[in-house]
This record gives C-alpha cells, sequence and structure tokens, in this order.
C-alpha cells in the first residue's frame, strides 16, 4: 500500500465512484418524492374541492391539520431539490470534466488556478465560499474533499426526503382516519 501522497489514482476514484454514486441515488431520491409530492398534493387539493360534498364525513379542521402537515413536507421537499440540483450537476460535470480532459493536448498543460478562478466567479455568496474551501482543499491535496461534501449531501436529501414521505403519509392518514361511515 503507498503512502498518503502517492495515492493520487485511488484518491481520483474514489472521487468519482463518490460524486457518481452521490449523482445517481439524487436523482432517484428526486423523482420519488417529486411524485409523491405531487400525487399527495392532487389528493389533498381533491378532498378540498370536494369538501362540501363530503364534510358531514370529514371534519374540516382534520382537513386544515393535514393541509398543514403537506404544506411542511412541500417545504423540505423545496430544500431537498436544492441539494438534488446541487449534486446531480456535480455528478454530471465530473462527468463531463473526464471527456474534456481526455481530449486535452498530451502535454496535459492545464492550469487549474484559471478553473477555479472561472468557477469561483460565476458563483454567487454562499455558495462561493463553499467553493472556495473546496478548492483550497484540492489544492493542498484532499481530491476527495468535494466528493464526500457531495456524498454528505445526498445523505441529507435522503434524510429530508424520508421526513417528507412520513409527513405525507401522517396527513394522509389524518384523513382517512377522520372519515366516518
Amino acid at each position: 500500500m503507498a503512502n498518503g501522497s502517492d495515492q493520487l489514482q485511488e484518491k481520483v476514484l474514489a472521487s468519482g465512484l463518490m460524486t457518481m454514486a452521490a449523482g445517481k441515488s439524487s436523482a432517484v431520491i428526486d423523482s420519488f418524492v417529486s411524485w409523491l409530492i405531487a400525487g399527495a398534493g392532487g389528493a389533498i387539493a381533491l378532498v378540498i374541492g370536494n369538501l362540501p360534498g363530503i364534510g358531514q364525513h370529514l371534519d374540516v379542521a382534520v382537513v386544515s391539520c393535514a393541509s398543514i402537515i403537506y404544506l411542511i413536507a412541500a417545504g423540505l421537499t423545496v430544500v431537498e431539490k436544492f441539494l438534488a440540483a446541487v449534486v446531480m450537476g456535480a455528478a454530471e460535470s465530473a462527468s463531463q470534466a473526464k471527456d474534456f480532459i481526455r481530449d486535452l493536448p498530451p502535454d496535459g498543460n492545464l492550469d487549474m488556478e484559471v478553473v477555479f478562478r472561472e468557477f469561483e466567479s460565476a458563483t454567487f455568496r454562499p455558495m462561493r465560499w463553499f467553493m472556495s474551501k473546496s478548492f483550497a482543499k484540492v489544492r493542498s491535496g484532499d481530491f476527495t474533499a468535494s466528493a464526500k461534501n457531495f456524498a454528505r449531501c445526498a445523505q441529507i436529501q435522503a434524510f429530508l426526503a424520508l421526513a417528507a414521505t412520513g409527513l405525507v403519509f401522517w396527513a394522509l392518514g389524518l384523513i382517512i382516519s377522520g372519515l366516518d361511515g
């Protein structure tokens, strides 16, 4: 086993695999939670729209409470979607970067400082701060820092999706259990 400074290929491989895995899991999670939120929103809207006809079988307070729980789930989904955009964008960029690097001239002359500077100048705060910290880690030799952050973002996204799922089922369960008759 080589020492830390000699493990460049292993670190680049680990970084690529983590980024790819985060991107793929992020896409699956985002798709699932999108359909869940859309379907639950449609079901709750259907109940609200038909409340005059089903009001004698369902307390309005139950529908109101379920609607608030649903809106909290939708709010979590907004944050989840932001993380999904970041993670899936990074995964796609990493994939495309391999092709760009492969097409470079064989002399390997690539000034990464120019690349870092261009990325930073195109990014708003506070994301610029996160990006700068990530680039500083790459400059110091930590080639897996960004991939680890993307993997963490995908995990946070999964927790948000799980929480939103629980809230959606709670809201729908309230409506179903509130039906009498």
